[in-house]
């Protein structure tokens, strides 16, 4: 069986759902009710990873807690200060084979991109790395012509696509890593160009029929990819209520979250909104 290792980018603060990350990290945000690291940490496993490390630094300690009482075969990587995304890869390199590709994936994204698909193709190409795609119109920053990356541009553009947060990379990454830290990914992809490597990028919907992705570190995309996920995005009505949540008689609710054990304030009507034991989102 080929080896797959993944590293799975979880430091961040996750200021765009503050005040609920000053408690909560944002990896550990449950998605239909379960902490959406877990979620990901768990489709690895089941599709074949044999390594799969997580950097931690913000309220690392509950991401500790949750590896060490529900997952196996995690390695934790603890970073003293942010480093970035690059920086943390760096950092956790003692804990990846040397001689085998990495993939990388956000804590903070829902899909149903088939990982194991993405490292098969990035070996296939033998190219320095392969980016994961797709069109979605805010992000739109990398520049593709047919099937190669060629930069990264600072506004959007036609002919740009998201990069989702999904990646493969070589081990030679080192390579390319500037200094001092914290310096991120893009960093790396970005000198690696100038020294002309070749980086692919895989558009998601070209690929997979009924792709999805969502970053949810907004509100909006963390009620977006529950209503993907409860609905298909079909317009109907929905909530995800969690365990040992009070909603008041009378109170209205739509398209909105209820964490477990949150009492929702009565009123309402409340439309795509979150409701947290330490806050409440609402999407913009």
């Amino acid at each position: 069986m080929p080896y797959k290792q993944a590293f799975c980018l979880s430091a961040g603060f996750g200021k765009r759902l503050r005040p609920v990350t000053n408690h909560i990290p944002k990896p550990l945000f449950p998605v239909c009710g379960e902490p959406n690291l877990k979620r990901i940490i768990e489709t690895l496993l089941s599709r074949g990873f044999q390594r799969i490390v997580v950097n931690i630094h913000h309220l690392g300690e509950k991401i500790e807690e949750l590896i060490s009482t529900s997952v196996k075969d995690v390695f934790l990587s603890k970073e003293k200060r942010i480093l970035g995304t690059g920086g943390g890869l760096l950092q956790g390199t003692p804990f990846l084979k040397p001689d085998q590709p990495i993939l990388i994936i956000n804590s903070d994204v829902v899909t149903n991109f088939p990982m194991e698909f993405l490292l098969k193709l990035h070996k296939e190409k033998g190219g320095f790395a392969t980016l994961l795609l797709t069109d979605f119109k805010p992000s739109n920053l990398v520049m593709v012509e047919e099937d190669m990356v060629t930069g990264f541009s600072r506004e959007r553009r036609h002919g740009c696509f998201c990069f989702t947060g999904i990646s493969v990379i070589e081990p030679r990454f080192h390579t390319y890593c500037p200094a001092p830290m914290p310096f991120s990914l893009i960093d790396i992809f970005k000198t690696a160009l100038l020294a002309g490597e070749t980086i692919y990028g895989l558009m998601g919907e070209e690929t997979h029929p009924g792709f999805f992705w969502y970053d949810i570190g907004t509100p909006e995309g963390y009620i977006n990819a529950h209503e993907q996920l409860l609905t298909g995005l079909s317009g109907e009505s929905w909530n995800w209520i969690g365990k040992g949540a009070v909603i008041p008689q009378g109170t209205s609710l739509n398209r909105s979250i209820v964490w477990d054990n949150t009492v929702v304030p009565q009123g309402g009507p409340y439309e795509r909104m979150v409701f947290t034991p330490f806050g409440i989102l609402k999407a913009s």
